[in-house]
């Protein structure tokens, strides 16, 4: 079963390779047409694919930082919610905040899961 993090990046890396070279397939057909002809565009699919999953490739350590950042983030913010809610909690709504303050701060600090 893959984890939501290799989904995200899976679904993210074909996104980015179909726009990437679809771009540059454009660019290539308005500036070199000859290119793209029937002899040539093989390979000049095969050095595309080649060169933009590279690049993609080294972009999903950018997006996984990006990824922990954000899921860091959220975390922090509902960990500190959490914590204003306990802060400002009557003694009636102490327990509960505690619970929540408690649930946020697994959360927080869960980043195995990712």
């Amino acid at each position: 079963m893959a984890s939501s993090y290799e989904d995200y990046v899976k679904a993210l890396k074909g996104f980015f390779f179909s726009l990437a070279k679809k771009a540059v397939l454009d660019k290539i057909t308005a500036s070199i047409p000859w290119l793209v002809s029937a002899p040539a565009l093989p390979l000049v699919n095969f050095l595309l694919d080649k060169v933009i999953g590279i690049i993609i490739d080294n972009a999903e350590v950018s997006l996984f930082f990006k990824f922990v950042d954000t899921r860091v983030g959220n975390q922090a913010q509902g960990f500190e919610e959490a914590i204003t809610k306990l802060s400002t909690a009557t003694p009636e709504q102490r327990e509960q905040a505690e619970n929540e303050a408690i649930e946020a701060y697994r959360a927080f600090l869960k980043l195995n899961n990712i």
